[in-house]
């Protein structure tokens, strides 16, 4: 308990003690891997292959394999930013193509707007210039609001096209024992 107050009576008259309680357990959280969905411009790339062998163009990433060996499910904070053209669908699927959870955002995003979903809070804000507002409206009902990623080896994609300029991070948290 980080605090109790004094006992005092509300309007109605009864008695209220408004405790409260900071969460301690035996688990502490890390981020496992990050990672971002995005347009990359090439001259910002490495690749193993000098002169005389050249590449010119952009590369696009738009999925990432990861793998999820701990028995609980890792929570996957989801960060977008920049400007995305469509309405954002964000999935988790197997390596067979199989869609096992997806976010869905009515909206697309623009520069200058910061969209957090954060799972360990259930939280989604959404931040312009400096205000943030709760975005929870902008999901679809019928996906998933929070993704968390199961046990085992999965991809996780969105439908960001390669003209987009934005981009949206990944940071997969993993709970361990003391």
């Amino acid at each position: 308990m980080k605090s109790n107050s004094k006992t005092e009576r509300n309007d109605e008259g009864v008695f209220c003690e408004p405790f409260i309680f900071e969460r301690q357990t035996y688990w502490y959280e890390r981020v496992e891997e990050s990672f971002a969905l995005k347009n990359t411009d090439a001259a910002q790339t490495k690749f193993p292959l000098g002169f005389p062998f050249g590449f010119v163009g952009r590369v696009f990433k738009k999925k990432q394999r990861i793998t999820n060996t701990f028995f609980v499910d890792a929570p996957i904070t989801i960060t977008i930013t920049g400007d995305i053209e469509n309405d954002i669908d964000i999935y988790i699927e197997t390596t067979a193509g199989d869609r096992v959870a997806e976010i869905a955002l009515d909206c697309n995003n623009t520069d200058g707007t910061t969209i957090v979903i954060e799972p360990t809070t259930k939280k989604i804000t959404v931040t312009t210039d400096g205000i943030s507002t709760n975005g929870y409206g902008l999901t679809d009902k019928t996906k998933q609001s929070f993704l968390y990623l199961p046990q085992g080896e999965y991809f996780i994609g969105s439908n960001m096209e390669d003209t987009d300029a934005g981009a949206i991070s990944f940071a997969v948290k993993r709970y361990l024992f003391d």
